[in-house]
């Protein structure tokens, strides 16, 4: 036992001897305890174990924060070694109490988890510290001053941890190797919406396009996307269209918008799934539907059928209503005409102002109108007391839709 400090006040006293000693040599009248260098210590026992060449003082309890001193008694009448020769002199040792050894400890809530969950790790250190440092190696933060602190692991691995504790009288330290082990996650695709109808057009025909995303996690290949018959795909709303598309992944990630269209070549209803599949993640389906038909009557779709306007002044012109129109099975181009009585009725694609006509031209793709949306306002000339009546007629291949604009008495000079 050297010189030392930091012994709890519930310790027993121990010296350990190089070689065998004389049991019966050590005893309350050899192996002496004395508070602050000269107050005997009266001990409970002092024993020695041969087996292990240690004495044991036990002193009952030890006052805490107190300077004590150990005195081996050496000469005829101390202590000596199994061959019966005495201690050549005597042994002196202080040491300095305190309530309770610092012994650093401290639990995990989780020691496996997936990359990037967060675990709860407690202090369970004895000896009332003070002070906490632990190091997280491979966790963020990497280190806390915390007592609890809560660290978030992103890197796959086995991680160390270590916690040094204090408390003013001392330090302890414990380090637990390769305690925390952070998995990969599993590789996900998800897609959305799952799920796109397509309207019924003529064979040969194009459809409107429409889009899905598809967002990949912890991938370790590229997603591979694929379209049943009757669909193309493309990550571009322009192009190149094609039966399957590879969408990379860069650290893992992919975040792309996949642009569909229907193109049917015979007379009858398509359906099925583009699939998005990757190694190690499980596929994931967008089911498409659509019907390819013959050459049939041709039709306009006009929603609302009927306009009307707020009040104005004369000369002034009133927010412009909307209405959509659509057609199927054309053979001509669709003209829009609007007719008034005494105002100026006029329609636009954009609604901007210098962009209203009194006639628009759509062009059909494939004998198709896709929803448009037409913009209409009347614009009275003069102040008068009655209705101004607008029509704006769609018609192509000899028939045609109409729509009614009513913009209602003016309320005073312009």
């Amino acid at each position: 036992m050297d010189n030392a400090n930091n012994i709890a006040v519930t310790d027993s006293i121990v010296v350990e001897f190089d070689i065998p000693m004389k049991a019966t040599t050590i005893n309350a009248n050899t192996f002496l305890v004395f508070r602050d260098g000269n107050i005997p210590v009266i001990p409970v026992s002092v024993v020695y174990y041969p087996g292990s060449n240690k004495a044991v003082f036990e002193p009952g309890l030890l006052e805490s924060n107190v300077s004590y001193s150990v005195k081996l008694i050496s000469g005829p009448n101390g202590i000596k070694d199994y061959n019966n020769n005495p201690l050549e002199t005597d042994f002196m040792w202080t040491f300095l109490t305190q309530e309770e050894l610092l012994s650093a400890d401290f639990i995990a809530s989780n020691t496996v988890v997936m990359g990037g969950a967060a675990i709860a790790f407690t202090d369970l250190s004895e000896g009332n510290p003070t002070s906490w440092q632990w190091t997280f190696e491979g966790g963020t933060p990497a280190i806390s001053y915390e007592q609890f602190p809560l660290i978030t692991y992103n890197e796959p691995g086995l991680w160390d941890v270590s916690l040094a504790v204090g408390n003013g009288n001392g330090y302890s330290t414990l380090i637990k190797s390769d305690y925390i082990t952070v998995n990969t996650p599993p590789s996900s695709i998800n897609v959305t919406p799952a799920i796109l109808a397509f309207e019924s057009i003529l064979i040969g025909s194009n459809s409107m396009v429409q889009t899905y995303n598809v967002a990949g996690t912890y991938l370790i290949d590229e997603i591979t996307v694929s379209a049943p018959n009757g669909f193309s795909i493309s990550d571009n709303s322009d192009g190149p269209w094609a039966n399957s598309l590879i969408l990379p992944q860069t650290g893992g990630i992919v975040d792309a918008t996949v642009f569909v269209r229907f193109s049917p070549t015979v007379a009858t209803a398509y359906s099925g799934n583009i699939t998005n599949a990757s190694a190690g993640a499980t596929t994931q389906n967008v089911a498409v539907s659509g019907t390819g038909t013959e050459t049939g009557e041709p039709t306009i779709t006009v929603d609302p059928p009927l306009l009307s306007q707020t009040l104005t002044f004369a000369g002034n012109c009133p927010p412009a209503q909307t209405y959509t129109v659509s057609a199927s099975n054309l053979i001509e181009d669709l003209t829009i005409i609007v007719h008034h009585d005494e105002g100026n009725a006029e329609i636009s694609l954009t609604g901007e102002e210098g962009d209203y006509h009194s006639t628009i031209t759509l062009e059909p793709e494939n004998g198709v109108i896709f929803p448009t949306v037409i913009y209409v306002r009347n614009c009275p000339f003069e102040y008068a007391l009655r209705d101004f009546l607008a029509v704006v007629f769609n018609s192509s291949s000899g028939i045609s839709e109409y729509v009614l604009v009513y913009t209602f008495p003016v309320t005073g000079n312009a």
